[in-house]
């Protein structure tokens, strides 16, 4: 009897083992297939030194497209009947400050991101005092709007 219980065992291990393993490679598999691509806060992060870096350039299709409808809108109400990449590429945005903070984020982030002083320093660790309100879109954050 306990000889049939050895054989058996000697036959299936190798078949046990090799789907222990497969489900191990299944696991990880979506485990790592569910990852997000980019954290919150260096979507924010690349966001935010995209624009300024757009906007220094003056290149008005580039930092247009990391506002959302209502940061266009804005932009767009201060010079009426001139489109935002026009707007930019003719007067600029003003990023003075912007452009090599150093953000104190938590990694994930809720939908709506203010960034200023408490959070937002410059390069000697002074506050920054600034205000940019970043909103999550199906792109990633974009910038709603910022203060002067």
């Amino acid at each position: 009897m306990l000889d049939r219980v050895f054989a058996t065992v000697d036959r299936l291990w190798v078949r046990i083992a090799g789907g222990c393993l497969a489900l191990a490679l299944v696991i990880g598999a979506i485990a790592y297939a569910s990852q997000p691509t980019e954290r919150d806060y260096e979507s924010v992060r690349n966001t935010l030194t995209d624009f300024v870096t757009a906007a220094g350039d003056r290149d008005g299709d580039a930092a247009c497209k990391l506002l959302t409808p209502q940061g266009r809108q804005i932009v767009t109400a201060e010079v009426p009947g001139v489109s935002c990449e026009t707007y930019a590429r003719s007067f600029g945005f003003d990023v003075a400050g912007l452009g090599s903070v150093t953000l104190h984020l938590p990694a994930d982030l809720p939908g709506q991101v203010l960034l200023d002083a408490s959070n937002m320093t410059d390069p000697a660790g002074h506050p920054v005092q600034r205000k940019v309100l970043m909103v999550r879109t199906s792109n990633g954050y974009r910038i709603a709007a910022i203060s002067r």
